[in-house]
């Protein structure tokens, strides 16, 4: 399995960058298929909750999902 890691906050409340991280998703699929995203977070919950099983959530207080 690759993984890929987004060293930054890409909220999914701002609509505009969660499309592009779903784009983005959705071309690491087609050039891998094993392929496990996580990027940073500021607020956890919230991009937990819209971002579901796509992406590994980090917490930037240290917590983290695993999906």
């Amino acid at each position: 399995m690759n993984h890929i890691l987004f060293p930054e906050n890409i909220p999914s409340g701002n609509k505009d960058a969660a499309a592009i991280l779903f784009g983005m998703l959705e071309t690491f699929k087609i050039i891998k298929e094993d392929v496990q995203v996580s990027l940073f977070s500021l607020n956890f919950k919230t991009d937990i909750a819209r971002y579901g099983t796509r992406v590994k959530i980090i917490d930037v207080n240290g917590s983290c999902q695993s999906v």
